[in-house]
C-alpha cells in the first residue's frame, strides 16, 4: 500500500517510535521506521505492508525488518526547504541572506 507521509498527524508517534501518514482512501497509517532504514520526509510516499486494520486507521510495522521503499517527492522536497529556512539557513548555499534580529522598526509619520 502506498501512504503520503504527513507531520503531526499520530498523537503516540513518538511514544509509540512510529509515522504517520494517509492511504488513498484517506485513512491514517501507522508505520514504523525499520532500524537502518532512512526516515522518510513529511511529503515523501512510502511502500508499506499492512498488518492490523481497525476502524479508523491501520498499522503497518515491518516484522522482517527490511527497509523501507522511499519515494521522494517536490513535496518532500518542499518540506526540506521551508524546515531550512524556518532555522534561518539559506535554501540556496551561495545565495546571501539578510540577517534579522527580530526587532521592530520604529518609523516616524511624516520623516
Amino acid at each position: 500500500m502506498q501512504v503520503l507521509v504527513s507531520s503531526g498527524e499520530g498523537k503516540k508517534d513518538a511514544e509509540t517510535h512510529r509515522l504517520t501518514g494517509r492511504a488513498e482512501d484517506n485513512r491514517l497509517v501507522h508505520f514504523e521506521v525499520p532500524s537502518g532504514s532512512p526516515v522518510p520526509r513529511p511529503g515523501d510516499v512510502v511502500a508499506v505492508t499492512i498488518t492490523h486494520a481497525a476502524p479508523f486507521h491501520l498499522l503497518a510495522d515491518a516484522p522482517d525488518g527490511a527497509a523501507l521503499s522511499i519515494r521522494p517527492t517536490r513535496a518532500g522536497d518542499a518540506w526540506d526547504r521551508s524546515q531550512a529556512e524556518s532555522c534561518a539557513l539559506p535554501a540556496d548555499p551561495g545565495a546571501p541572506r539578510p540577517v534579522s534580529l527580530g526587532l521592530p522598526a520604529l518609523r516616524v509619520a511624516g520623516r
